[in-house]
C-alpha cells in the first residue's frame, strides 16, 4: 500500500499538503533544510541517507538518479543489478532487494510521522535496529533453508567488548571515487562515520585506499583495539599474507574481514 501511495503520488508529504490545503511549513519534518518530497524525505533527507547507509547493507542513496516518486516504484520494483549485489550480496532470491528498501522506505515513512505527530526525538540507531529485525522476520518466511543459514552466517555483527569495529567502502564515479569509514562499538552504535574524496582510480585500487585510509583515522582517534572490515576479498588476501605491521599483525575470515591487533 505504501508503495502504491508513493507511486500514484497520494502519500500526504508536505509538498502536497501544501498545494491541496494550502499549509504554510512545507520543511521536512526529519531535518527541516528542505521542502518534504517523496524524493527527499526517502533518499536526500540527512536523517534517510543515515538510514539507509547505517543499516547492514549500507546503501550510499546520494548515487541514485530519481526525479519522481514513479522513479522511487520502479527502482524498487526492479532495483538495478548493482544495487541488488551491494543491498544482497549472499542471497540468490531476487525478491529479497525489493523487500529490503520497502521495508526501509516503511521505515523512514513511520519515523517521519512519529516526529511530525507525536514530536518522537530521532534516534537513528534505534530506528535501525527494529528495521533489521523487521528485515530478518520478514526474509525468514520465504527464504530457502539453506539461503537463510549463508545470510545469518554473512550478517554484520557488533565486534567483541573494547573493540571499535571500521567498516570500509568505495564508489567510483567518472569523475572521482569517495572512499567511505563507518566506526561502530560492541552495542553496534555509530560512533563516527566519515567521507573523502579521493583521485579516480579503479575498484581494487579504490578499495585498497580506503583500508588504508580506516588504518591512518584509527590511528589518527588512538583507538586500542579495532577491526577493520571491508568487501575485498584481493585486498584482505593481499594483507594476510604479506604486511607486517610493526608492533600489530592482520588476520581475517573468508568473509573479507580484516583485525588488526596492536
Amino acid at each position: 500500500m505504501l508503495l502504491w501511495r508513493i507511486g500514484t503520488n497520494i502519500l500526504p508529504t508536505k509538498d502536497l499538503l501544501a498545494q491541496k490545503v494550502g499549509i504554510n511549513d512545507s520543511s521536512c519534518p526529519l531535518c527541516g533544510e528542505a521542502e518534504e518530497t517523496g524524493i527527499h524525505l526517502f533518499f536526500k533527507c540527512n536523517v534517510a541517507r543515515a538510514i539507509w547507509f547505517g543499516s547492514c547493507w549500507g546503501l550510499r542513496t546520494e548515487s541514485l538518479q530519481l526525479n519522481s516518486n514513479e522513479d522511487i516504484l520502479k527502482l524498487v520494483l526492479k532495483p538495478p543489478p548493482h544495487l541488488s549485489m551491494s543491498i544482497n550480496q549472499n542471497l540468490i532470491e531476487p525478491n529479497c532487494t525489493s523487500l529490503i528498501m520497502a521495508l526501509t522506505l516503511e521505515a523512514i515513512w513511520h519515523l517521519r510521522n512519529q516526529v511530525f505527530h507525536g514530536g518522537v526525538q530521532i534516534k537513528i540507531h534505534s530506528v535501525i535496529k527494529y528495521l533489521e529485525m523487521i528485515v530478518k522476520e520478514s526474509l525468514k518466511t520465504f527464504l530457502k533453508e539453506e539461503q537463510w543459514n549463508l545470510m545469518e552466517h554473512t550478517h554484520w555483527r557488533c565486534p567483541p567488548n573494547g573493540v571499535i569495529k571500521l567498516n570500509v567502502d568505495a564508489t567510483i564515479s567518472k569523475e572521482f571515487t569517495t572512499l567511505a569509514v563507518v566506526a561502530r562499538d560492541e552495542n553496534g552504535q555509530i560512533l563516527n562515520a566519515w567521507a573523502n574524496e579521493h583521485i579516480p582510480c579503479d575498484p581494487l585500487q579504490a578499495e585498497a585506499a580506503a583500508l588504508f585510509w580506516a588504518v591512518q583515522l584509527a590511528i589518527q582517534k588512538d583507538f586500542k583495539h579495532v577491526i577493520i572490515e571491508g568487501d575485498s576479498k584481493i585486498c584482505i588476501n593481499a594483507l594476510n599474507g604479506n604486511l607486517n605491521s610493526k608492533g600489530g599483525k592482520w588476520s581475517s575470515s573468508l568473509l573479507g574481514k580484516s583485525c588488526l591487533l596492536p
